[in-house]
C-alpha cells in the first residue's frame, strides 16, 4: 500500500495565489517521485484534502482536478488553481456587481466568485477518467464554515434540567469517487466552497441545504424537514477553524483505523507562519486599554484561537503518545532485564476485562498493539524471558486506556508557510491587497513554488531529491512588489467602494438620524481608522 498524504489548506483570502504555488509543485513533485518508485508501497498518495476560506476553494478545486481532469495540473498555464488565484480574481471584477449582488449584502461580488466557482469547479464527465498519478482512488474531502443559524444540541443535567447549546463551527465532508464521477453534489460541492471562503462583510453569506446525517444525532435538537434536511446560512470557516488539522485527523482515522501513522503525512499549506499573538504589558494593560483598543484585542484574541487551536490538541496528542511509548520501552527494557509480569496476569486480565469486555475486541486490539510495540516485544522474546510478550501488551493497553489514547496517533506534520508580512505581496489589508495586481499574486504564487520546492530537497520523509521543476527555478522572490504596482485608479475605486458600502451600512442602522445624515463623512473615518488608506497607498 502507497504512504498518503492528507493535505491541509488554511484561509488565506488573496494569498490563495501562495497556496496555489505550494500545490503546484508538490503534485508535480508527486507525479515525478511516483513514476519512479519501483512499486506501490513507494509511492506517495494524497487521500484526503481540506481546506478552510480561500482554502476550501483550493481544496475542492484540487480534488476536481486530480481526480477528473489531471491534465491540466502539469504545467502553470492550464493548471487551475493557477488561474483562479492568479490570473481571474482581480479586484476590477470583484468590483462590478453581477446577478445576485446587492450593496447592502456585501462589499464585493459574490456573483464574480459563484462564476469561477462554476468554471472551476464543473460537474466531471460521466466518464471515468485515470486519477493523477499523486491521487488515491478516493478522496475525502472536508471544507470548514461558519453555520450563522447554528446547530442545538441538549444536555439533561443532574438536576434533570435541560440545558441547550448551540454550534457554530460547520464543515461538509464528502468522499469523492474517482470511478464514479456522479457519485458526489458537485452543485452542493461548489456552493460550499464559495460559503466557506465568504469573508465577513466582503462577501455574502450563502444559504446551504443540508442533510441531518450530516450531524451527530446524539441530543441534535435543531428541527430538520420530513426528508431530513434544512437550510443553514453560511460564511468564512476561518472564523472558527482557519488551520483544520483536527478534520483532517478525523477523516484520516476513519480511512487507516488507527493502524499507519509510520506511513500518514500530514501537508499543511499556509501563507502565514506560526507565530504567538501575545502582547507585552507594556503596550496593552489595564491603564491603556480602551474600548476601542480593547474591542481589537478581542477580535485578535478570537481569531488566533481559532487558527491555532487544531494545533494546540495534536501538539498535546503527539506528546502524551510519546509519553506513552517511553512508558512502553522503559517496561519492555525491566522485563527484557528480568521482570517477570507472569504473577500479575490475573489482575491484568481482569482489569482489561473492565476495559474491553467483548474477547475478539480484545484480540484485535492486543494484535494491533504488537504491531505498534514490534521492537519492544522483540526485545523481550530475545531476553528469553518467556509468556511474557502479551501480558506485556495488556499492560500497554490498560495505560492507553487509562490516558485515553486508544483512537489516537502521532501526526507527522510537514508545514510549508512563508513568513507573510516580510515574502508575499498580497498580505496587506487582511491579505485583500493581492486581489488588486496580477504582478503581487503571481510573485506570491511563485513564493509558493520556492517554499514548496525548498521542502522537497529537503525532506526526511523519502520523496525523491532529484526532482526539478518543468517550469525551472521560481524567480527571485525579492524585491516584495507593493501596492503600488497595481494602477492608482483600480486602487481609488477599491477604497471608494468599501467607504460607499461602510456608509450603506450606518444609513440603514439604528443610528440617529442626524447620524445617518453623515454616513457618508462618518464611513470615510471608519475606514480610514482601518489604516485602508496606507494599506492602500492612497
Amino acid at each position: 500500500m502507497a504512504k498518503k498524504i492528507a493535505v491541509v489548506i488554511s484561509g488565506a483570502v488573496s494569498l490563495g495565489s501562495y497556496e496555489a504555488g505550494v500545490m503546484y509543485e508538490v503534485i508535480n513533485a508527486l507525479a515525478y517521485h511516483n513514476s519512479k518508485a519501483p512499486d506501490e508501497a513507494s509511492q506517495f498518495k494524497i487521500d484526503v484534502i481540506v481546506g478552510t476560506s480561500a482554502g476550501a476553494m483550493t481544496a475542492a478545486v484540487l480534488a476536481n482536478q486530480l481526480l477528473f481532469a489531471p491534465q491540466g495540473l502539469s504545467q502553470k498555464e492550464t493548471n487551475a488553481l493557477y488561474q483562479v488565484w492568479v490570473k481571474r480574481t482581480r479586484i476590477e471584477d470583484l468590483l462590478k456587481d453581477g446577478p445576485g449582488d446587492a450593496p447592502d449584502k456585501s462589499i464585493l461580488s459574490s456573483a464574480t466568485i459563484r462564476a469561477l466557482g462554476a468554471e472551476f469547479l464543473p460537474d466531471p464527465s460521466p466518464t471515468p477518467v485515470t486519477p493523477h498519478i499523486a491521487a488515491d482512488s478516493n478522496i475525502q474531502l472536508g471544507m470548514a464554515m461558519a453555520n450563522l443559524n447554528g446547530i442545538d444540541y441538549g444536555i439533561k443535567t443532574l438536576s434533570k434540567h435541560d440545558f441547550t447549546y448551540t454550534h457554530f463551527e460547520d464543515q461538509l465532508i464528502r468522499n469523492i469517487d474517482g470511478q464514479n464521477p456522479t457519485g458526489a453534489n458537485w452543485e452542493e460541492i461548489r456552493k460550499t466552497a464559495i460559503a466557506s471562503g465568504a469573508f465577513p462583510f466582503a462577501f455574502a453569506v450563502s444559504a446551504i441545504l443540508r442533510e441531518k446525517a450530516d450531524y451527530d444525532p446524539v441530543n441534535l435538537e435543531t428541527p430538520f424537514s420530513a426528508d431530513d434536511t434544512a437550510t443553514f446560512t453560511y460564511c468564512d470557516g476561518g472564523m472558527f477553524d482557519n488551520e483544520p488539522l483536527g478534520m483532517a485527523k478525523g477523516l484520516v482515522d476513519g480511512i487507516d483505523n488507527h493502524n499507519n501513522e509510520d506511513n500518514r503525512f500530514y501537508f499543511f499549506v499556509c501563507p502565514h507562519s506560526r507565530k504567538g499573538d501575545s502582547t507585552p504589558l507594556a503596550k496593552y494593560n489595564a491603564d491603556s486599554a480602551t474600548m476601542g483598543i480593547t474591542g481589537l484585542r478581542i477580535v485578535n484574541a478570537i481569531m488566533a484561537n481559532a487558527a491555532f487551536q487544531d494545533w494546540v490538541d495534536s501538539e498535546q496528542v503527539n506528546q502524551d503518545i510519546k509519553l506513552l511509548d517511553l512508558r512502553a520501552a522503559q517496561l519492555a527494557a525491566l522485563v527484557a532485564g528480568g521482570l517477570d509480569l507472569v504473577p500479575s496476569a490475573a489482575l491484568v486480565q481482569e482489569l482489561v476485562d473492565k476495559f474491553i469486555p467483548d474477547k475478539t475486541e480484545q484480540a484485535a486490539t492486543i494484535e494491533l498493539l504488537g504491531k505498534q510495540y514490534a521492537v519492544e516485544c522483540a526485545s523481550i522474546a530475545k531476553s528469553g524471558m518467556q509468556n511474557q510478550e502479551t501480558i506485556f501488551l495488556q499492560q500497554i493497553l490498560i495505560l492507553q486506556k487509562a490516558a485515553d489514547l486508544m483512537e489516537k496517533d502521532l501526526m507527522y506534520v510537514i508545514d510549508i508557510t512563508a513568513n507573510e508580512t516580510e515574502e508575499l505581496g498580497g498580505s496587506g489589508f487582511h491579505s485583500f491587497v493581492g486581489f488588486c495586481s496580477e504582478t503581487i499574486r503571481e510573485h506570491d504564487f511563485q513564493v509558493g513554488r520556492a517554499k514548496a520546492l525548498a521542502f522537497i530537497a529537503n525532506n526526511t520523509i523519502g520523496l525523491d531529491k532529484s526532482y526539478t521543476p518543468a517550469d525551472g527555478t521560481p524567480p527571485p522572490t525579492k524585491p516584495v512588489p507593493g501596492i503600488s504596482v497595481a494602477p492608482r485608479d483600480v486602487r481609488q475605486q477599491f477604497y471608494d467602494r468599501l467607504t460607499q458600502r461602510v456608509g450603506i451600512v450606518i444609513k440603514e442602522s439604528s443610528a440617529p438620524w442626524y447620524l445617518k445624515l453623515l454616513g457618508g463623512t462618518i464611513a470615510s473615518v471608519i475606514v480610514d481608522a482601518l489604516g485602508v488608506k496606507k494599506a492602500l497607498d492612497l
